[in-house]
C-alpha cells in the first residue's frame, strides 16, 4: 500500500505527539547494504535478510529501467515481524517498510509473500517518483491564510499544490500489476469473484470509491485494490504494456494536475471514457461466464447484512461461527444458533439475517480474542486464538486459549479458562473429537513459516508441552499451514498448506509420521473438513476458476465429486448430518452463510479458468556490502514543503481589535528523519514579504518584520520518548505611547512602531503505561516575550517565566491529523497541572516601570509571580442507536489557577495576563485590546454537538475536485469564568454567571487532486448573553441582516478549509493550555 504521507504543516507552537505508544527501544537492530538498498532489521531475523534482498535486487533493474527514474539514493528497506501482515512504501523516504509473515488474506488467494510484497513495495516507490514533479523529497507547495483571530466574520484555510499527482487505484493497480508481470502476483481467483460478484450485482464501485481506503472492509479492497488491479489490466491488454510507465511519466509534467488529462494526452481516451468500456468489457465477459456455468447449486442462503461469516462448524446440534454482525470490518463475535432454530427460520424464510441472536461472544467475555485466526468447539469447550501475552520487550504474541462456553460468568472470572500455549504465535485451533487434545498451526521462531503442531490439554493448570507434527522444508523460503481438523476418530489431522507455489490440502496421521496429499494440480484447494464416517474429505478449490465444494473420497482420490456450483464462491463447509451442510458463500453481501444438501448429485462442472501466465524471475546471489552493522539513528532522511502564508494580524490603531491587515509571508518547513524514526529533527521558518529583503539585521531577525522560527528534535531510542524545542514569533504592530520627555515629543502620545516577540525553548519526557493510548508527560519551559521599540533603540522583556508541566491522558485512538473525522467521532480525558514561576513586567510611568543605575543601565521593574495551574478535559462521542449515522459529541473542560503567590509588592493581585480565556462559538475571544472577552482564573465549559448526514455518501468528481460526503450539527455550548474572589460552589450555581451560545455548522468533506483531504465547513453562531467589562454589560455585536430575529442573528460566522474538521470539544494538547 501507499502510506499516507503527512504534510508538515507550520504550528504555531511546539507540538509533538498526544500518545506514546511504546518505542521499542530493547529490539536490537542492524543494517547491512547491498548494490541498491540498505537493509534494517532486528537482529534476530539475520537469516530472512538473504531472500529479501535477493527479491529487491532482483526486480529492482527491472522496475527502475522501465520506468526510467533515477532514485535518489539506496532505498532504505526496513524489515519488520507482528500479528498482521503489511508494507507500505514512503516516496518522499525513499523507504519500505515489509512485515515478513504472511497471515493470509480472506480476499485474495494465496501468492509467495515476501517476494509479492517486496515487489509490489518498490512498485510503488519506483512509478510515484517517476510521477512526481520535483525531486521526491519537496513534498508539496503549502498555501494558507488565516483571518484575524477576534474578527467575527472568518475565513481561514490551508491548502497544498502536491508535486505527485495520481488517483489511488491507479498507484495499487500499478503495483499489483508490476508484480504479476515479474511472476509474484497474478489475478487470482478470489479476485475474479469479487469483481464478477459485483459486475453481475452491479455492485461496482465508482472512481471516487476507488480514490481511498475505505471504512468497509470489502470496499477497500474492491476499490483501489481489486478494480484498481482490473483497470490496469485492461489498459496494459488494450494499449500495451508500456502505457502503464507513459502515463506516469506523464503526470510529471509541472502543469499537468489531474490523471483524466494525463490519459487524454496518452491514449487519448478520459478517466470518465476508460472506465465505461472497461465496465462494459466486464459485463460481458462475466455475463458469458455465468451462462456459461449452466445449472446452479448454491442452496439456500441463510444470512443478510452482516458480510463476514467464518470458521463455521456443527456440535451438538449447534451452529457455531464467526461473524462481524454487520460491522464494517473482519472482527465481531461467535455466534451460535441451535438447529431447530435455523430449521424454523428456513422454513418460514426469515434465514438468519444479521440478527444472529445467539450471540456466544455475549455470554462470556474472550479475553483479547482475535477471531480472524480461527476458533474450534467441541462439547461445549471452545478454543480460540488470543492476543494477551507480551514478552519483557512488549510484543505481543498468538496463543491458544481454552474455555467452557457453558459456564456462568456471574462473578466477572471464567474459572475453566487456561492458556494451552504461551508466546508461541499459535493459530487455527481444533479440539479433539477426545477432547484431549487441541492441533493448531505455529509460526517459526524468529521465522515467517509455519509448523503443524499439537498439544495434549493437562488436568491440572500447567503448560502443556508443544508436539510439532510436520515441519517446513528446510529449503523452502515460505511455507504455511491452515485450519487443521481432526478425523472423526481422532486418528488423522486434515489441512490445508502453502508450498510457495500453490495451495493444496493433505493429510498427516496425529503421531505426525506418515503424510499423504490430498488434492494435487495447478489449482489452490483449502478449507478441508472430513465426512461423519472419515472417509472422505470435503473442501473447496478452484480448480474450474471458481472456488466450489468437492468431495474427495480417500480410495478415489482421482475423481472428486462436485457438490456446489455457484457463481460467486463457496467455502468452509460444515457437516450438519449425513445429508446437509453449511458452508461460507460469497455473494452480494459478501462472505454469507448457506445451507445445502450435498447428496444431491449434479452435473459436471464447466471449466471458465483465466489462462495464466507463466512469469518467472531467476534470482541471483547478491552480494551484502559489508559485515551487518549497528543501526544508526543519525536523522538523515529530508523532507521540504514550501510555504506561502497570508496572515491577518491586530492593528488598533487603524483597525480597531476587530479587524486585522493582512501579512504576507513566505518560507519552508523542513523535515530530517531517520528510516526507523528513532529521531526526527523538524525546522520551520516563514519571514515577512513584500517590504524589501531586510530579515536579517544587527539583533537577528528584523523586529521590524513579521517571522516565525520552529526547531524541533524528538528521540524514540529509549522506552520513553525526549523532546526539546524552540520556537520564536515575532509580531511587527504599532501602538500609542506616551513620551515623557518634552525636549523631544513635545511629552505628547505618539504612534510608535514596535516588534512584540514571544519565545519558548522547552524540553518533553513522554511514556505510556499501558500502550493503550495511555500518555505521562513531562515538559519544562522557559518563555519570554519581549517589546522592542526599534526606532527608539529601546528593548526590554515583558515577560520571563520557568514553567513545569506533567499531565496524564487517554484517548481511545491516536489521531493522526490526516482522517477529517466528519462524524466527531473519539473519545479521551485529559488531566494536568503546571508550577511556573513569572517575571511580569510593571507597566505605568517611565519611573515606575524602570530603573536607571548610575551607569545609565535601564532595567525594567518585574513583579513576581508564583503560580499553580490545572486543567481537566475529558470528551466523548457515540452513534444514536434511533437515528441512523448519526452521533452526539459532549466536551467538558475545567481549567484555571488553583493557587498563587506574589513576591513583589503586597499589594499586587493577580495579574489578568495569567487568567485563562474562555473560548465559545457566538463571543469574541477579546473585548478589548487589554481583557478576554470571557476570562478568569477559573472556568468552566460545556459543549453540546449533534452531528448528522445530509448526504452521507456524495461520491462525485470533479476536475481535480471529489466530493465525499455532506453533513450538519447542530451545537450548543454552556460556560463560566469567575475569579478567585467568588467560591467554586457559588459561583457553579449561580445562573447568571453561565454564558450560553448556540449554532450550526455545515460540513462538506471533499478532496483535491484525488489524494489530498480538503475539509470545508461554514459555522453560524449566537451568543445568547452579555459580556461584563469593567463592571458594565457589553452586547456582541450580529453579523446578521436587521430582519432576523434576535435568536439566530448570528454574533460570529467561521469558514474554514482545511485537512480536517476542528472538532473544538475535543481534547488539544495540554500545552496550548498552559501559556
Amino acid at each position: 500500500m501507499v502510506k499516507p504521507i503527512k504534510i508538515i504543516l507550520l504550528s504555531l507552537g511546539i507540538s509533538f505527539a498526544f500518545s506514546f505508544y511504546g518505542n521499542q527501544s530493547t529490539i536490537k537492530w542492524k543494517t547491512v547494504d547491498s548494490d541498491n538498498f540498505r537493509v534494517h532489521y532486528p537482529q534476530e531475523y539475520q537469516k530472512q535478510i538473504a531472500p529479501m534482498v535477493f527479491f529487491a535486487e532482483e526486480v529492482h533493474d527491472s522496475v527502475v529501467s522501465r520506468y526510467r527514474v533515477a532514485l535518489p539514493s539506496k532505498v532504505d528497506l526496513v524489515l519488520r515481524n507482528a500479528l498482521f501482515s503489511n508494507g507500505f512504501a514512503n516516496p518522499v523516504h525513499n523507504l519500505m517498510n515489509i512485515w515478513l509473515t504472511d497471515w493470509d488474506n480472506k480476499l485474495r488467494s494465496t501468492h509467495s509473500w515476501l517476494s509479492d510484497v517486496v515487489t509490489h513495495e518498490f512498485s510503488h516507490l519506483v512509478s510515484i517518483q517517476a510521477g512526481a514533479k520535483l525531486p521526491p523529497w519537496v513534498q508539496a507547495l503549502q498555501f494558507s491564510y488565516q483571518d484575524f483571530y477576534n474578527d467575527p466574520v472568518q475565513t481561514s484555510g490551508v491548502g497544498v499544490y502536491p508535486l505527485t499527482v495520481f488517483p489511488l487505484w491507479f498507484a495499487e493497480g500499478t503495483a499489483q500489476y508490476e508484480s504479476a508481470r515479474l511472476g509474484f502476483d497474478a489475478w487470482d481467483t478470489h479476485r475474479d469473484m469479487l469483481l464478477r460478484t459485483a459486475i453481475l450485482e452491479d455492485q461496482l464501485l465508482e472512481f471516487p470509491k476507488m480514490d481511498e481506503y475505505s471504512d468497509h472492509a470489502l470496499h477497500s479492497e474492491l476499490g483501489p485494490y481489486n478494480q484498481g488491479f482490473s483497470l490496469v489490466l485492461y489498459l496494459a491488454e488494450k494499449y500495451g504494456d508500456m502505457v502503464v510507465p507513459k502515463l506516469w511519466s506523464e503526470l510529471s509534467q509541472f502543469h499537468r494536475l489531474s490523471f483524466s488529462a494525463a490519459l487524454q494526452r496518452v491514449i487519448g481516451v478520459s478517466e470518465k471514457d476508460l472506465y465505461a468500456q472497461w465496465k462494459t468489457d466486464k459485463i460481458l465477459h462475466y455475463q458469458g461466464i455465468k451462462d456459461s456455468l449452466g445449472f446452479l447449486h448454491a442452496g439456500e442462503k441463510l444470512t443478510g447484512k452482516s458480510f463476514w461469516h467464518d470458521f463455521i462448524q456443527w456440535d451438538n446440534d449447534f451452529l457455531y461461527g464467526v461473524s462481524n454482525f454487520s460491522s464494517a470490518w473482519f472482527d465481531g463475535g461467535i455466534f451460535a444458533i441451535s438447529a431447530d432454530s435455523l430449521e424454523q427460520r428456513t422454513k418460514n424464510g426469515q434465514g438468519l439475517k444479521s440478527n444472529l441472536s445467539a450471540n456466544l461472544a455475549k455470554k462470556f467475555p474472550l479475553k483479547k480474542a482475535w477471531l480472524e485466526q480461527g476458533i474450534s468447539v467441541k462439547n461445549g469447550r471452545i478454543a480460540y486464538v488470543t492476543y494477551e501475552k507480551r514478552d519483557a520487550q512488549g510484543r505481543a504474541y498468538f496463543d491458544i486459549a481454552l474455555d467452557d462456553s457453558t459456564k456462568s460468568n456471574w462473578w466477572g472470572k471464567r474459572p475453566n479458562r487456561r492458556l494451552l500455549t504461551e508466546f508461541t504465535d499459535a493459530v487455527y485451533p481444533d479440539i479433539s473429537p477426545q477432547g484431549d487434545g487441541v492441533v493448531f498451526v505455529r509460526r517459526e521462531v524468529n521465522g515467517s513459516r509455519f509448523i503443524l503442531s499439537k498439544v495434549k490439554i493437562p488436568e491440572s493448570d500447567e503448560l502443556p508441552e508443544v508436539v510439532d507434527l510436520l515441519l517446513p522444508p528446510t529449503e523452502a523460503l515460505a511455507f504455511n499451514f491452515y485450519t487443521p481438523r481432526w478425523s472423526p476418530d481422532g486418528s488423522k489431522i486434515v489441512f490445508s498448506f502453502f508450498d510457495g507455489k500453490r495451495r493444496q490440502v493433505g493429510v498427516v496421521d496425529s503421531a505426525g509420521s506418515t503424510f499423504s496429499l490430498i488434492s494435487s494440480g495447478s489449482f489452490d484447494a483449502r478449507d478441508p473438513v472430513w465426512s461423519k464416517d472419515g472417509k472422505s474429505v470435503i473442501l473447496a478449490s478452484d480448480s474450474t476458476g471458481v472456488f466450489n465444494l468437492w468431495q474427495y473420497f480417500l480410495d478415489d482420490l482421482a475423481n472428486p465429486v462436485p457438490l456446489s456450483n455457484v457463481v460467486g464462491g463457496a467455502f468452509n463447509p460444515a457437516l450438519q448430518n449425513d445429508s446437509m451442510l453449511t458452508y461460507v458463500g460469497y455473494d452480494s453481501s459478501g462472505f454469507s452463510l448457506y445451507q445445502l444438501n450435498y447428496q444431491k448429485k449434479i452435473p459436471a462442472l464447466k471449466n471458465v479458468k483465466n489462462p495464466t501466465k507463466n512469469h518467472k524471475i531467476v534470482l541471483e546471489h547478491r552480494e551484502m556490502h559489508g559485515a551487518q552493522r549497528d543501526y544508526s539513528a543519525l536523522p538523515n532522511i529530508p523532507v521540504l514543503l514550501p510555504i506561502l502564508s497570508v496572515e491577518a494580524h491586530a492593528d488598533e490603531v487603524s483597525l480597531g481589535i476587530f479587524k486585522g491587515k493582512p501579512v504576507y509571508k513566505a518560507g519552508f518547513a523542513m523535515g530530517l528523519s531517520d528510516a526507523l524514526q528513532k529521531n526526527q529533527v523538524e525546522l520551520a521558518l516563514l519571514l515577512e514579504v513584500g517590504r524589501g529583503f531586510k530579515w536579517i539585521n544587527q539583533s537577528g531577525l528584523n523586529p521590524e518584520l513579521h517571522s516565525d522560527l520552529m526547531v524541533n528534535w524528538e528521540n524514540r531510542s529509549f522506552p520513553w520518548t525526549w523532546g526539546l524545542g524552540f520556537y520564536r514569533s515575532n509580531v511587527a504592530t504599532r501602538d500609542t505611547v506616551r513620551y515623557e520627555d518634552p525636549r523631544s515629543y513635545d511629552d505628547s502620545l505618539a504612534i510608535s512602531n514596535m516588534g512584540v516577540s514571544f519565545s519558548t525553548l522547552q524540553g518533553d519526557w513522554g511514556y505510556s503505561l499501558f500502550k493503550q493510548g495511555d500518555t505521562l508527560m513531562f515538559s519544562l519551559a522557559s518563555q519570554s516575550a519581549r517589546f522592542n521599540l526599534f526606532e527608539d533603540g529601546f528593548a526590554w522583556d515583558y515577560l520571563k517565566r520557568k514553567q513545569l508541566n506533567l499531565f496524564a491522558g487517554w484517548l481511545d485512538e491516536e489521531f493522526d491529523g490526516f482522517s477529517g473525522n466528519i462524524d466527531g467521532a473519539g473519545k479521551g480525558i485529559l488531566l494536568g497541572t503546571s508550577v511556573a514561576r513569572s517575571n511580569l513586567f510593571r507597566p505605568g510611568t517611565f519611573r515606575e516601570s524602570f530603573t536607571v543605575s548610575a551607569q545609565g543601565a535601564i532595567t525594567p521593574v518585574y513583579r513576581v509571580f508564583d503560580t499553580q495551574e490545572f486543567l481537566f478535559a475529558s470528551w466523548w462521542s457515540s452513534p444514536l442507536p434511533w437515528l441512523s449515522k448519526t452521533n452526539l459529541a459532549l466536551g467538558a473542560r475545567l481549567s484555571g489557577v488553583m493557587a498563587w503567590q506574589g513576591h513583589s509588592a503586597a499589594t499586587d493581585t493577580l495579574d489578568h495576563f495569567f487568567h485563562h480565556s474562555l473560548y465559545m462559538e457566538g463571543y469574541p475571544l477579546l473585548a478589548n485590546s487589554e481583557n478576554y472577552a470571557l476570562h478568569g482564573d477559573r472556568t468552566a465549559h460545556l459543549q453540546a454537538y449533534y452531528l448528522f448526514p445530509i448526504v452521507n455518501e456524495i461520491n462525485k468528481n470533479w476536475w481535480i475536485l471529489s466530493a465525499k460526503s455532506l453533513w450538519g450539527s447542530v451545537f450548543a455550548h454552556l460556560g463560566n469564568a469567575w475569579w478567585d474572589q467568588k467560591s467554586w460552589a457559588k459561583q457553579m450555581w449561580e445562573k447568571d454567571a453561565w454564558k450560553r451560545s448556540w449554532g450550526v455548522e455545515i460540513r462538506f468533506s471533499s478532496s483535491m487532486f484525488r489524494q489530498m483531504p480538503m475539509e470545508i465547513s461554514l459555522s453560524l453562531a449566537k451568543s445568547l448573553d452579555s459580556v461584563t467589562l469593567q463592571d458594565e454589560n457589553w452586547e456582541v455585536p450580529t453579523i446578521g441582516a436587521g430582519w432576523l430575529p434576535d435568536l439566530i442573528n448570528p454574533t460570529t460566522l467561521r469558514f474554514n478549509v482545511g485537512f480536517q474538521f476542528a472538532n473544538g470539544w475535543q481534547g488539544h494538547h495540554p500545552k496550548k493550555f498552559f501559556r
